[in-house]
This record gives structure tokens, C-alpha cells and sequence, in this order.
């Protein structure tokens, strides 16, 4: 019975009572399975990672910046690519982010560790504090692999304040 669709239906999850015992779920939708299961999902924005060289060129030729000491944020609003596809854009807020280290900070070894610093910033505050549908690049410095984490993070939040404080 390979191929066989389910039957699924989308509710606000107030209507199942579940808003009461998860606070966190206000703006999220529940898909209720055939089988009974409830799978949960959120509209709270996400982060997704660059993958092309394309997306990193055009941050490094349009974006704006801040330079912190340990990282640069690069910054830039998306636009959505087509006019009807507006309200699927404001649906699912994205924050498309990614990370880069070059050869000059260190070898391989600072290299990865210096954005393993980084990604872990933008999983902790990036959700949080960002402007949704915008795109970031974090790039490292030779102080991102050694530099106070505590001291990293008070950085990262306020640039990020910024950036919201400047684009909204």
C-alpha cells in the first residue's frame, strides 16, 4: 500500500484545546492525521541555510553590514519572487542565513570551529530578535574561535537590535 495519500486536515490549534497547555503554539496550525496523530506546524520563522554561491556573492555585493569584534553580519530584506506569491512569502517567514570563514582566519581546524560559534549565535537569538524574511550572512574573524562566548552573544543581540531598530 505504497503511495497511498493520508487523510489530513489542517485546524488552529485552538480549536483542539492544545493553545491552553502550550502557550508557545499560539501561531501554529495542527494537521490531524487519518490515524489520529497530530503533527504541529509552526509560523514562527525558520531558519534556512544558504547553499548556493550565487546567494553569497549577491549578500556580498548589496547587502548592508555590521562589523563586531569576532564576526561581521551582512543584511539584506528579500523580496518575494512573484507578485501572487506574496501572501505564501508572509505565511512562511523565513530567515535564510549563512556562514563563512575564509583561509585567512585559520586552518581548517579554527575555521569550523569559529562557525560552529556562529551557528550556535543564530540558533540561540537569530529566530528571536531578526526581522523575518530577510537574509544574513555571519562572517568569521580570527577572534571568533578564541573571543568570550558571554561577551559574543551581548554583541550579536545588540547588532541584531539594530538591524531590526533600521529596517522596521
Amino acid at each position: 500500500m505504497q503511495g497511498a495519500k493520508k487523510d489530513v486536515r489542517i485546524l488552529p490549534l485552538s480549536d483542539k484545546g492544545i493553545i491552553e497547555s502550550q502557550p508557545s503554539l499560539q501561531n501554529s496550525q495542527a494537521a490531524i492525521v487519518a490515524d489520529g496523530s497530530i503533527s504541529v506546524r509552526s509560523s514562527i520563522a525558520r531558519l534556512q541555510t544558504f547553499k548556493k554561491r550565487s546567494d553569497f556573492v549577491r549578500m556580498n555585493k548589496s547587502a548592508d553590514y555590521i562589523a563586531k569584534h569576532g564576526f561581521v553580519i551582512q543584511y539584506m530584506t528579500k523580496k518575494p519572487p512573484v507578485a501572487n506569491a506574496v501572501s505564501h512569502h508572509e505565511a512562511n517567514p523565513t530567515i535564510r542565513i549563512g556562514y563563512t570563514a575564509s583561509k585567512k582566519i585559520g586552518n581548517a581546524v579554527i575555521r569550523n570551529k569559529s562557525k560552529r560559534r556562529l551557528r550556535q549565535l543564530a540558533r540561540m537569538h537569530l529566530v528571536q530578535l531578526a526581522e523575518k524574511n530577510m537574509d544574513y550572512v555571519l562572517i568569521a574573524r580570527k577572534e571568533t574561535a578564541h573571543a568570550d562566548f558571554a561577551e559574543m552573544k551581548q554583541k550579536f543581540t545588540r547588532a541584531i537590535k539594530h538591524i531590526t531598530a533600521q529596517s522596521g
